[in-house]
C-alpha cells in the first residue's frame, strides 16, 4: 500500500519509468518475506490488471495527455517486430544498435567508437552502454553481466543472512534496486523495452545516480558488518 501511495505520487509526476522501476523493487523485497506464494501471485495478478488498465488509458485514451508515451510504444513495436525505426522518436534506439552491430564480439577497442562523436545523442547518460558494445563488443557485454549478477548474488547472500529483519529487506531492496536498473538500461539499449530515461548504475553521467549507488553499496556492506549479530 505504501508503495502504491509513492507509485501514484510519480506517476502524477509523468515519470513512468521510474514509477516501473520502484515497482519492481517491491517484487525482490517481497519474495524476502514469509508472505504465501499464493497471495503474491494474487497480488502480481491484481497488478497486472492495474497495469493494463493504466496501458489502456495512455494508450488509447487522452486520460494523461502524454502523446509521446504513445509514440514511444509505437516506434518500439515497429523496431522491435519490424526492424523499422524512424528519424524522431526511434533515432537513438536505431543508432544505439547500429553500434553493438559494428562493435561484433570483440569491439573496436577501448576510444575506437565513433557513435560518440554526435552520431548517438546524450550517449554519456542513458545510452552509455551502446558505447561500450561498440568498444568492448559481445563479450564485453557478457562480461560486465557476469559482474552485475555476482554483486546482485553477493547483496542476496548479505540480506539472506543477515539476523536484522530491517537490514535483510533493506539490502534485498538495494540489490533489486541495481539489478533491476541496470536490466531495464540495457534493454532500452538494445531495443528489447521502450525507452525509459533510467540511467545505467555506476556507468552513466550524472553525479546523483552514482553517489546514490554508491552510498547504497556502502549500506549493504555496514549490513554485512553488523547483520549477523543476534538481536
Amino acid at each position: 500500500i505504501v508503495n502504491g501511495i509513492f507509485f501514484l505520487l510519480i506517476i502524477l509526476q509523468h515519470d513512468l519509468g521510474t514509477a516501473i522501476h520502484y515497482m519492481s523493487i517491491l517484487i525482490f523485497m517481497i519474495f524476502m518475506t514469509k508472505i504465501h506464494t499464493k497471495l503474491i501471485l494474487l497480488g502480481t495478478f491484481s497488478a497486472g490488471i492495474f497495469g493494463s488498465l493504466l496501458g489502456y488509458l495512455i494508450l488509447f485514451t487522452n486520460f494523461f495527455n502524454e502523446g509521446y508515451k504513445v509514440r514511444r510504444i509505437k516506434s518500439f513495436v515497429d523496431g522491435l517486430l519490424y526492424g523499422v525505426y524512424d528519424n524522431a522518436v526511434g533515432y537513438q534506439v536505431g543508432q544505439s544498435l547500429l553500434a553493438f552491430g559494428s562493435g561484433g564480439v570483440f569491439g573496436k577497442g577501448f576510444g575506437n567508437g565513433i557513435q560518440k562523436y554526435s552520431y548517438l545523442p546524450e550517449i554519456k547518460t542513458d545510452f552509455i552502454l551502446s558505447s561500450f558494445g561498440e568498444e568492448f563488443g559481445f563479450l564485453g557485454m557478457i562480461t560486465l553481466l557476469i559482474l552485475l549478477l555476482l554483486l546482485f548474488n553477493t547483496i542476496k547472500r548479505t540480506a539472506m543472512e543477515t539476523q536484522d529483519y530491517f537490514g535483510k529487506y533493506l539490502a534485498i531492496g538495494i540489490a533489486g534496486y541495481i539489478i533491476s536498473q541496470s536490466l531495464i538500461n540495457m534493454s532500452v539499449a538494445l531495443g528489447i523495452l521502450p525507452v525509459f530515461g533510467i540511467p545505467m548504475p555506476l556507468f552513466s553521467f550524472g553525479g546523483t545516480s552514482i553517489m546514490t549507488v554508491l552510498f547504497s553499496l556502502g549500506i549493504v556492506i555496514n549490513i554485512n558488518r553488523t547483520g549477523f549479530k543476534k538481536l
